[in-house]
């Protein structure tokens, strides 16, 4: 049985933080080879139209969930279809970009989320314990000169020698004996972090207010019905899911079910939201009267630039053409609980049946547009995952 996983106390120094979100990708990277997550879910339907994601592979299904088309052919390439070799090709080239990507983020907005912080203590707690092998991407990919600078792996090439793959690791468990262990590790962090928010063990950050009619004026001017809006904790101040008596001072979430207009009353309900213990209500521009960033959701295409071990990803961005279906489908879970207690750390699992603020934006998309907002492994969703999803982007701040 696993042991407890401790969650370290990290600071806000961006080395410290580049490394944590390096570790986090090369676990990732381990987990799918503990995992044996090359395998194509049994029940593989439309993303929006299963629930499978809580019974087999979460790793399975994300990776499932990316669009891979091929640069030469424009042919759509699926990832489970692909020999073993070009899995691996493909996998690392992927959380390559996507680390990046994150690094960017947080140069940008000095931000990490939470649930990185939290999946990668875990990770590496089972990787110690269990002396699982660790992996790193740098071993599947070349360094070599880009337009855009150098692409940071460090494999050895001699004169003269093709450069292969490494072999696959030998793990001490089983694939299903690792997908056990990971899902109740992964559980047992959420609970246990739960469980010191309410014994008001996690204190949480504070928020800049801002006047709602500067909030008003910048929805008004910027938003469109099926944005949604995200309110953070302070940087790394600390990682906090969830605080018993002030659900503000963990972050919150809502979509914007009316756009305002300049003259739209201060009073009048536009956004859907689940509130705790209100549960989805509608809720009205004063109650945004705090620092936030104003959302979308994007589509993402991720181009394969087949070469060997330099095989690239290059990612094309486009926001959704119909924002307004995110609304719809939020808008009609009006009425539905909120998910607190035991709930709330299956947040996910229990979507539609009760919502968190974070799972109803997540579930929503899920369900417009079959795209998974959230971590990798968490199930739960927090206001900084949505706010460093790669399928959400920043509009403006509101501040």
């Amino acid at each position: 049985m696993n042991q407890p996983v401790q969650i370290s106390t990290k600071t806000n120094n961006l080395n410290s933080i580049e490394q944590e979100i390096t570790d986090y990708y090369n676990n990732l990277f381990t987990m799918f080879f503990l995992t044996d997550a090359f395998q194509e879910p049994l029940s593989l339907d439309s993303y929006d139209q299963q629930q499978d994601e809580f019974v087999e592979n979460p790793l399975s299904f994300r990776i499932a969930n990316e669009i891979l088309v091929d640069d030469e052919t424009e042919e759509e390439i699926s990832f489970f279809d692909l020999n073993s070799e070009d899995q691996r090709i493909i996998l690392a080239a992927l959380l390559q970009e996507e680390k990046e990507e994150k690094l960017q983020a947080i140069q940008q907005y000095g931000f990490l989320s939470d649930g990185i912080v939290m999946e990668n203590s875990v990770m590496s707690a089972l990787i110690d314990n269990y002396s699982i092998p660790q992996l790193s991407l740098d071993s599947y990919l070349i360094e070599e000169e880009t337009e855009n600078g150098s692409f940071s792996q460090n494999v050895e090439i001699n004169s003269g020698i093709i450069p292969v793959i490494p072999e696959d690791p030998i793990m001490p468990l089983t694939p299903s004996q690792g997908l056990s262990v990971l899902r109740e590790s992964i559980s047992d962090a959420y609970e246990n972090r739960y469980a010191q928010a309410e014994e008001g063990l996690v204190s949480g950050a504070t928020y800049a207010s801002v006047n709602p009619l500067t909030v008003r004026m910048k929805w008004a001017l910027s938003s469109v019905r099926g944005n949604f809006v995200v309110a953070l904790p302070q940087f790394y101040d600390p990682r906090v899911l969830y605080n018993y008596n002030n659900p503000w001072k963990v972050g919150h979430a809502a979509v914007i079910d009316v756009k305002p207009s300049l003259t739209t009353l201060l009073t009048h309900k536009v956004t859907t939201e689940s509130w705790n213990p209100d549960g989805v209500i509608h809720r009205s521009i004063n109650d945004w009267g705090t620092a936030h960033y104003l959302m979308g959701v994007q589509t993402i295409r991720r181009r394969v630039r087949w070469s060997g071990l330099r095989t690239r990803i290059v990612t094309e961005r486009t926001p959704v053409t119909n924002p307004s279906l995110l609304a719809d489908y939020a808008a009609a879970q009006n009425g539905k609980p909120y998910a607190s207690g035991v709930s709330f750390v299956i947040s996910k699992a229990v979507a539609p049946n009760k919502f968190t603020c974070t799972t109803l934006v997540w579930w929503c998309a899920k369900k417009a547009y079959g795209l998974n907002l959230s971590n990798w492994l968490s199930p739960i969703v927090t206001p900084s995952d949505l706010f460093t999803s790669p399928y959400t982007y920043v509009i403006r701040s509101i501040s």
